[in-house]
């Protein structure tokens, strides 16, 4: 999609992505189908310091 003076480019869709294209700032990229997810019974909010 080039064009040259005057038009924008397409760019990537879908909102702010990680270096690598997933999906950033608050969207779960875990996959569903994992698995280990049925391990994993509640979410570790605020652990960091």
């Amino acid at each position: 999609h080039g064009g040259g003076e005057g038009r924008t480019s397409t760019g990537l869709k879908g909102g702010p992505k990680t270096p690598w294209g997933k999906k950033a700032l608050g969207v779960n990229t875990r996959g569903k189908k994992k698995a280990s997810s049925n391990l994993i019974l509640r979410r570790r909010k605020g652990t960091k310091k």
